[in-house]
């Protein structure tokens, strides 16, 4: 998310738009400061203005009529989201809740309209962001048939793109996640997180620490994604 996940995590905005259409959205835009917890919008709400993270983080929800929740994106400072009801002119696909104390640019979709009438050459960097977040689609449906640890070590991957600094030794994943976290970004029981996420310790790949995950050196980071596969497919068979 992005993103992302090619990773939906933030890249497909940071890894696409121009600055002009940066500078452009922000032009038009007020800032507005958000507690965490609060909703920007909810699920189908009519409201279609464009929203960028000047400081903070806000996630985008599926919630069930049971209270399970999915996380279909991740949006951190410098990111901007909502094109879609720009497009369309149909309710928000999602929840939109901020996670903490944020500061958020609102660009009404009427101005946003219009500075795209005037400069048809945004469309083109919006239309490229439409385009990763359906990969980001695609990419979720491909994922639903692989064993769950592979699922997990595919979404550390897109974070550690998204979200990694490079420290001695791996890369550390900056935002701080709970199990309960990585289990919402992927649809599944925390429970089973916790088991895989503890098996990929043991295995010395991953480490947790202060709330965040290390991921260990470049050719552990290969073997998450690729020598791994023919071993978890065994471990999820046996």
């Amino acid at each position: 998310m992005v993103w992302a996940m090619n990773s939906t995590w933030s890249r497909p905005w940071n890894g696409v738009v121009t600055a002009q259409l940066t500078q452009a959205l922000e032009s038009i835009s007020e800032q507005r400061r958000y507690r965490a917890g609060d909703f920007v919008y909810r699920r189908g709400d009519a409201n279609r203005d464009m929203v960028g993270v000047k400081s903070g983080c806000v996630r985008m929800l599926f919630v069930a009529p049971d209270g399970r929740e999915l996380m279909a994106g991740l949006y951190t400072a410098g990111t901007w989201f909502g094109e879609v009801s720009v497009f369309d002119h149909g309710g928000r696909p999602t929840d939109a809740v901020v996670t903490e104390d944020s500061v958020l640019m609102i660009a009404p979709a009427a101005r946003v309209t219009d500075l795209l009438d005037q400069h048809p050459i945004l469309y083109r960097a919006l239309a490229r962001v439409v385009c990763g977040k359906l990969r980001v689609a695609f990419d979720f449906i491909e994922d639903s048939f692989l064993p769950m640890v592979i699922r997990i070590v595919r979404r550390l991957r897109d974070l550690c793109d998204a979200h990694g600094v490079a420290v001695s030794g791996g890369v550390m994943i900056e935002l701080r996640l709970s199990q309960v976290d990585l289990a919402q970004m992927l649809g599944l029981a925390r429970q089973s997180v916790n088991r895989e996420i503890k098996w990929l310790e043991s295995r010395n790949l991953i480490e947790q620490t202060g709330g965040r995950i290390f991921v260990k050196d470049k050719p552990a980071q290969e073997q998450l994604q690729r020598g791994l596969i023919a071993q978890a497919a065994w471990k999820n068979t046996a």
